[in-house]
This record gives structure tokens, sequence and C-alpha cells, in this order.
């Protein structure tokens, strides 16, 4: 599988546990994705869980081991019964001499099997507990498994298989064909499925009567018999900063993802919040664990850049980050949008756009004060299931007297658009994907938000922009909420046609609802979203993308729909070279949603 990548000849397998040597002292991100859990049989109906999405900055040395357990989904069973699927494995990362006294790093839990009954529970959860298994049609025989916690398996008598943890194994009665998960330092094997699903390698509880626990750092437990119930998702843990952790998140095996940062590493120390950076080192900027429409504070900047180039470089106004140049010469400039935000209702939601990317070279001096706005993802909401999903922000770096003053101004040097939301659907139609962020230097408009679903069932349009460089415009279609368009250059987001739906993207803070969703649009002038039904908010850039159109027919396609938003429109001032824009997708999965960020290399390194 390796051969020909990166990894040729970098890893060993113990017993299905990877393991590989850190190459360079430095800091490292990790993404860790639970697996999926098995579908139970014919009338074991309920859905299986996701498992969960974490991931981490993290500090290590050279010559660490690292010891990972990639989880499998649990099976699938074809008998003709209410027997219930496995559950899907953990995958784990530990750092140590040997998988057998590891300790761990970054956990991300498994799904629960599918079961006669399913909700929330069965995904892999962002706690460290795993899940309860759920009740059946009648326990007749036995209850559901209890989720594990502190990093033990879970436990009770069910008959359905409890999951392993981190540090043990799942335990109860009436498990007679070993349905029990094996915990990570004890192997990770999944659980036996004598009738149910296999459980997933990676802890994950096999299926008999009740479908099987999905493993992690603390395993879900197995669900009840008779006419099974599904089973509890796996807990999962993170030891690292900048976390972004999602449940339910992925609907596969698992996957680990380990990239270089540069220099530094986790760290809750505080560094003094001004001053410069020496030059050389290639400078990471993100979003400092802030989520939502608002940026992050000095403090959260100073906890996320302690040890590393950045340390007591940064002040912040507002969300936006202010760094002085170093030294004279030419820099690269990286630039992502976040994607558009998660829909976590039950009606046929579109998918969002991804962040457009754009590299430039510039010039610069000694003493210059860039403005740098890294662009975040929406807030999600699960206490509605008619709302679409709000814009992600872009990601901006401007000059000016000063970090106000310079919004709208000449100074503007770099911009990559925001990705836009999603559709709210209904029971006979599908919403609109989110378009990606694209480039305002070809397009005055955004995309128009593009369908999705089986026979094309979805929302064609974006209401479109009032013109280069200008505020996307909201949408407002009958009784039904639309949503905000998003920020651009020289105007905030439309909200005066959203009535009852979100409003615009201000630059830089995204949108907000005018429900009680809550369904914010991102930093970097995401549009909003909220409302009784409502289409995708538009992405922040240079031109902000339009909100998706609300409530609409298309000719030909059963049921009303509503538009995913258009995204941002990206820019590179004309004192750039080099440049290269990259247009955000359309309509990617809801595991590959992102913040934004941005890199800058000095001199002596490009």
């Amino acid at each position: 599988t390796y051969t020909g990548t990166d990894l040729s000849g970098q890893v060993t397998v113990n017993n299905g546990i990877q393991s590989w040597t850190v190459p360079y002292t430095g800091a490292y991100t990790m993404q860790v994705y639970g697996a999926r859990g098995g579908n139970g049989a014919t009338y074991a109906v309920g859905n299986p869980g996701n498992g969960a999405r974490m991931i981490g900055s993290f500090g290590l040395t050279e010559g660490d081991i690292l010891h990972i357990l990639v989880g499998q989904q649990g099976s699938y069973t074809s008998y003709s019964n209410y027997y219930g699927g496995g559950g899907g494995g953990g995958t784990y990362v530990a750092k140590g001499s040997n998988y057998s006294n590891a300790d761990p790093l970054i956990i991300a839990g498994g799904g629960g099997g599918g079961g006669y009954n399913s909700g929330s529970y069965v995904h892999g959860q962002t706690g460290q507990d795993g899940s309860n298994g759920g009740n059946a049609n009648s326990n007749n025989y036995s209850g559901p498994g209890t989720g594990g916690s502190s990093g033990y398996g879970a436990s009770g008598s069910t008959y359905g298989g409890n999951a392993g943890g981190f540090y043990g194994n799942g335990s109860g009665s009436y498990n007679y064909y070993s349905e029990l998960g094996i915990g990570f330092r004890n192997g990770g094997n999944g659980g036996n499925g004598q009738y149910g699903g296999k459980g997933g390698f990676g802890g994950g509880g096999g299926g008999y009567g009740g479908a099987g626990g999905g493993g992690g750092y603390s395993g879900g437990g197995g669900g009840a018999y008779s006419y099974g119930g599904a089973g509890g998702g796996g807990g999962s843990y993170n030891t690292g900063s900048n976390q972004d952790n999602v449940s339910g998140s992925n609907s596969g095996h698992g996957k680990v993802i380990i990239s270089w940062t540069g220099t530094g590493g986790s760290s809750s120390d505080t560094g003094s919040g001004s001053g410069t950076t020496g030059g050389g080192d290639v400078l990471q900027f993100n979003n400092c664990g802030a989520a939502g429409k608002d940026g992050p504070s000095l403090s959260n900047c100073n906890s996320t850049y302690s040890g590393t180039s950045l340390s007591g470089a940064v002040t912040v106004y507002s969300g936006i980050q202010a760094w002085t140049v170093p030294t004279d010469g030419t820099y690269t400039i990286t630039a992502k949008g976040a994607s558009g935000g998660i829909h976590s209702g039950s009606y046929n939601p579109g998918f969002p756009g991804d962040g457009a990317t754009v590299v430039a070279d510039i010039v610069l001096t000694q003493g210059d004060i860039l403005y740098i706005v890294v662009g975040q993802k929406p807030t999600s909401t699960t206490s509605e299931s008619h709302n679409g999903s709000a814009g992600g922000g872009g990601s901006w770096i401007y000059t000016g007297t000063s970090a106000s003053n310079g919004i709208g101004g000449s100074g503007l040097i770099i911009v990559a658009g925001g990705g836009g939301g999603s559709g709210h659907g209904s029971s006979s139609s599908t919403g609109g994907n989110g378009k990606g962020g694209n480039n305002a230097n070809s397009s005055n408009e955004s995309a128009n938000g593009e369908s999705f679903g089986i026979n094309a069932r979805a929302g064609t349009g974006s209401c479109g922009n009032k013109g280069t460089g200008q505020g996307g415009r909201g949408t407002l279609t009958s009784n039904y909420g639309g949503s905000g368009g998003g920020a651009g250059w020289s105007s905030d987001g439309n909200n005066t046609e959203t009535g009852s739906g979100g409003s615009g993207g201000d630059r830089f803070a995204g949108g907000i609802s005018n429900d009680n969703s809550n369904m914010y649009g991102g930093f970097g002038g995401g549009g909003g979203s909220g409302g009784n039904g409502n289409s995708g908010g538009g992405g922040g850039g240079y031109t902000g993308g339009g909100a998706g159109n609300g409530y609409f027919s298309v000719s030909g396609v059963s049921g009303n729909s509503w538009g995913g938003g258009g995204g941002g429109g990206s820019y590179a001032s004309s004192s750039t070279s080099n440049v290269t824009m990259t247009v955000g997708n359309s309509g990617i999965n809801y595991s590959n949603t992102s913040n934004g960020y941005v890199t800058i290399t000095p001199p002596s390194q490009t």
C-alpha cells in the first residue's frame, strides 16, 4: 500500500498495529477518524453510527515511536432477523516503546452498529466516555451495555458486544461467541459476530441480538436484545492544541493523516503578545482555537503560538491578527478560506463548499504591519431540522494605518474566499450544495448554488452579488427564511432581504441567525443562516458569495427546494507575482470541512 509514498519502508506492523518513528523534531498536525459501524439485519433497520473526527497539533521529538491503529468498519449481517451490526473500530495514535505500554495522544471513537433503534448516541463521540447501547423493541433477555469511561471498555449484561477502550476490553454476560471488543493495549481486535455483524478492528463489539458498540478511548455499550438495539458510539481523546473535534463525521473505515507543520508544538504556555519574528521560519497563522462568527483573542493566540516562531510576535484586534515584517525581501503568502458549515438536521440537506486557496509572492519591507484574518467555519446546531448551514469565512491579508482603518482601503494583498453553506431539504427535495470559494479576478459574481441528490432534486440558484468587491446578496422567499450574503472587501453582506433568515456577514464577524438556531457565519465574513426553511449562507471573500435561493421550484422536479450558498471570491493585488488560485470544491463531505489558514514563507525559505 505504501510503495511509492513517503511511508515506503518507514512502517512496521505488529498484530495489525502500525509503528512509525518521528523523523524530525517539531510541530505536527494529526487528523484521526474513527470507523463507521455495520448495518443490522433486515428488521434491525436503524442506521449505524459514523466515526468521530479529531484534529490536534502536537510537539514531537525525532526518534519518538508512534503506534497507530486504524479502525475498520463493523460488518453487516445479512440474516433476515433482528440481529445487530458490528461496532466500528476506534482509531488510535499512541506514543511509547510498544503499543502495550504506550500513552494515548489522540483517539477517534468508532460508531456503534445499527439496530432496531438508532440516535445520536450511536456516533463516535468527541468526549472521552463511550455511549450506552440502545434499547431494543423489547428487552426480553437483557438491557443495553453501559458505555466505558476513563479509557476502559463498556460493561453490563447484554447480547450485543461491549466495545473495548484504550486500557481494557469490553466486559459483560451473555456474550457466548466472543462478541466483546478488545482494548488497544491488548491488541485492539474487534469482537466476533456469530449471528450479527463482526466488530471492526479497533475494539468494536460484535453483534448478536443487539448491535456491537464502537471502539474508542472508552468503549461504547452493546445494544439490548431482543429486536436488537443499536450499539453506542466509542469515546474519543485529544491531548493536542488547536483542536477541531466533530462527532459522527466519518462514514467509512478509519484513517490517520499526520502533517509536519514546522518547529514548535502543543503547549498551553502564554507569550507576551507583541514583537517580531526572526527571518527564516515558515510562519503558520491559524484560528487559534476560536470558533464561529468571532475571531480569536490575544490570549487564544498567545497560547496557540507559544513555543513556535510566532510566540510573542502577534497582536490581536477584534480577532484580526497583526504581524510585523522582520526583514526586507520577497515573501510567499499562502491563504485558504474556510469551508461552509455543517447542517445537522434531518431533512435531506446538501453539502457545503470548501474554501479557495491563493498562493502569491510579494516584496515586503522591514517594519510593514500585515493584518491577517484567518477564516473560520461556521457553528452548527442539532436544535432545528429546518435550517440550511451558514457560509465560511474568507482569509484576508491587508495593510493600513490600523486594523480597522485598513478595511475597504487600498492595502488589500490577498483574499481566499470562503465556501458557501448548504441548503435545507424537505421530505420531497434535497437541499442545494454550497459552492466553493472562487476567483474574483475573473468573475464578478460568485457561482450559483448547485444541484445535489437523486434525480437532481435541488436548489440551483444563488441570489448573486451587488458587484465586484461588494458583499453578497441575502435572500427571502415568501414567508420562508433565506440566508445572508457573504461580506466583500468594500461592503458587508446584504441582510435587508433576509427577513427571518440569517443576516449578511460583516467585515469580519460572521452573520448571525435571526432565530434561536445559532447558525452563525464563520469569522471572515460568512453569511448567517437559520429560520423556518433556509438556503445556504454565502461565503466571505473579495466579492461576497450570494445566499442560496429560498423555497423555489425547479421545472420537472418534485417538491420545492432551498439552494446552496455561493462561494466568496478570491483576489491577489497587482503588487503580487507568481499567483496561483485554486477554486474550492463544491459539495464536500462534512468530514472534510475545515477552518482556513495563512502561511508566510520568509525570503531565506523561498
